[in-house]
């Protein structure tokens, strides 16, 4: 074992890291779990094979923004909606130009949640855990956090979760998920 690491012997990794770093760190630490951005309004990491090698080395997925900074709640219509100051101003794919378009997700959840019987917000969160993932949705209100653990009493069935997965493909979002600052602080 490397003597920098020698009382590294169970490790939970908060926050994303190189795909190519997954298996070194394993070799030296059991890695427990691993946090990133993973929703229905952000798919990459099922592409450039972070899920994958998670699952392959049984680290449990951890997911922070399941709502998509909020979006697929249905209650962000228009980027004026963001406060002066929040972070989604900064985001390309939250912008005037793009967030018309990228709208269609939100609606197809909304329309879906209401076939499905549930709330707009606990459908993705059902999602992501239907991809065996732990959403950690953030939350200012104890309503909010009330609605957002009775996602886990919402069960998909195989084909509404393939009904999904059309939707997410048809309506992905254009642009990128934060602005150049925020994408290189998280090494992209």
């Amino acid at each position: 074992m490397m003597p920098c690491c020698t009382y590294v012997t169970q490790l939970v990794i908060s926050d994303e890291l190189k795909l190519q770093l997954c298996t070194p760190v394993r070799a030296v630490a059991h890695t427990h779990a691993l946090q990133i951005e993973y929703s229905p309004w952000y798919t990459d990491h099922e592409q450039n094979g972070l899920i994958d090698t998670a699952r392959e080395l049984g680290v449990t997925i951890i997911t922070y923004s399941p709502l998509g900074k909020g979006i697929l709640t249905g209650k962000y219509t228009s980027a004026d909606r963001f406060p002066d100051g929040d972070i989604r101003r900064t985001i390309p794919r939250f912008s005037e130009e793009l967030l018309g378009k990228n709208l269609k997700i939100v609606h197809e959840f909304q329309r879906l949640a209401d076939k499905k019987g549930c709330t707009p917000g606990q459908l993705p969160l059902a999602w992501v855990i239907a991809q065996d993932a732990i959403p950690i949705p953030g939350t200012k209100s104890a309503t909010r956090l009330e609605e957002n653990w009775g996602a886990g009493d919402v069960d998909l069935n195989e084909d509404q979760l393939k009904e999904i997965r059309a939707l997410i493909e048809e309506a992905k979002p254009e642009s990128a998920r934060y602005g150049a600052a925020a994408l290189a602080a998280v090494g992209h």
